[in-house]
C-alpha cells in the first residue's frame, strides 16, 4: 500500500506544476442531533474529488492536506483548528472517487458545555487553490433528566483485615452511578453516567423508553451495576457494568412463563437474574453488526459501552 501511495505521489508531482483550481465536494453528517453532556460526538465527512487528478494525502510538504473544523456555540467560537492533527495522511482520492472520514470531534475540541453548537468542516490541500467548506450541522448538548442515582464505594481488597491489624483506615473513595433520560425526535433514551466529584468516567447509551415498562437496577458487593432494561414488552436487555464503564456482561433476555427480574441476596450482596430465558439472535431479535445495534419490537438499542452512533 505504501509503495502504491508513493508511486502515485511521484506521478502527481511530475505531472502537476500548478495547484488544481477544480472543486472538491464536502458533505458533513453527525451521528445524532442531541448528545448527553460528555458523550462522544462523531462526525462523518464525505469528500468527492472533481479535480480531474488524484489527490494524495501524504507526509511530504507537496502532498499535505488538512481537515479542520469550525465549531461555534452561540456567539462563542470553540475552535477553528484542531488541538492535534486529524489523521488524513496515507489516503488517495482518485478523480471522481469519494472518501469518507469519521472524526471523533469531541476528542479534538472542548464541547462539554450545555447549549446548541454549529459545525463546519474545511479542507486544505497544497494542490488545491482554494479552501473548501462543508455544509453546516447543528447539535445540542443536554444534561438529561436524572431518574435514578446511587453513590457507591470503590472496592479495595487491601483493606481487608485493616480494622483488626490496628492500622489507620483510609477514607473510602466513591463513584456515582446515575440513570438519565433524554429525548431525541420524540423518543426517550436511557443513559448511564459514571462520575465522581472530579471526573466523568463513562456516558453510555443503554436503551430507550418503551411504554409503561420500567427499568430495574441493583448494585452488587463489588460495586458493579446490574441493569435490566425493557426493549419490548417481551424482550429485555441485561448488562453488568463496572465502575470504569466497561460491560462485563451484556445479553438479551425474553419472557417465557416467567418475566426476567433482578434478585439481590441480602446476606451476600450477590445480584442475579431470575425468570425468563436468554433470547436468541435471529430468532427473538435481529442484531445489526454493522451498526452495533439489536432490533426488536421496541426498535434499535445501542450496546453498553458504545456511543459512536
Amino acid at each position: 500500500m505504501r509503495r502504491t501511495l508513493w508511486a502515485i505521489a511521484a506521478l502527481v508531482l511530475m505531472t502537476v506544476a500548478l495547484p488544481a483550481a477544480a472543486q472538491v465536494s464536502m458533505e458533513l453528517q453527525l451521528n445524532r442531533s442531541v448528545y448527553m453532556q460528555y458523550e462522544p460526538v462523531y462526525a462523518k465527512l464525505k469528500l468527492r474529488n472533481y479535480s480531474g487528478q488524484p489527490l494524495v494525502f501524504g507526509v511530504a510538504d507537496e502532498l499535505k492536506g488538512e481537515v479542520l473544523f469550525e465549531i461555534t456555540r452561540g456567539t462563542e467560537t470553540i475552535a477553528k483548528i484542531p488541538a492535534k492533527d486529524i489523521p488524513v495522511s496515507m489516503n488517495i482520492l482518485m478523480p471522481g472517487a469519494s472518501l469518507e472520514l469519521v472524526v471523533p470531534i469531541s476528542q479534538y475540541y472542548q464541547i462539554e458545555k450545555l447549549g446548541t453548537y454549529r459545525v463546519h468542516a474545511y479542507l486544505k490541500h497544497k494542490m488545491l487553490k482554494d479552501m473548501f467548506r462543508s455544509n453546516e450541522c447543528r447539535f445540542e448538548v443536554n444534561p438529561g433528566v436524572e431518574v435514578w442515582k446511587r453513590t457507591v464505594g470503590i472496592p479495595d481488597m487491601l483493606r481487608v483485615g485493616e480494622a483488626d491489624s490496628g492500622k489507620k483506615q483510609q477514607e473510602i473513595k466513591e463513584r456515582t452511578f446515575s440513570l438519565r433520560v433524554m429525548g431525541e425526535n420524540a423518543v426517550k433514551h436511557y443513559y448511564l453516567v459514571i462520575e465522581d466529584k472530579q471526573y466523568v468516567y463513562a456516558v453510555l447509551r443503554v436503551g430507550r423508553e418503551v411504554g409503561m415498562e420500567r427499568y430495574k437496577v441493583e448494585v452488587d458487593m463489588l460495586s458493579r451495576l446490574h441493569l435490566l432494561i425493557p426493549i419490548s414488552p417481551k424482550l429485555f436487555r441485561y448488562a453488568i457494568v463496572n465502575l470504569d464503564g466497561r460491560a462485563e456482561q451484556d445479553k438479551y433476555l425474553k419472557t417465557t412463563k416467567t418475566i426476567p427480574s433482578l434478585v439481590l441476596e441480602k446476606n451476600t450482596g450477590r445480584v442475579y437474574v431470575a425468570g425468563g430465558a436468554e433470547a436468541l439472535p435471529g430468532v427473538d431479535y435481529q442484531p445489526q453488526e454493522k451498526k452495533g445495534e439489536a432490533r426488536a419490537a421496541g426498535g434499535a438499542v445501542d450496546p453498553v459501552g458504545r456511543t459512536d452512533r
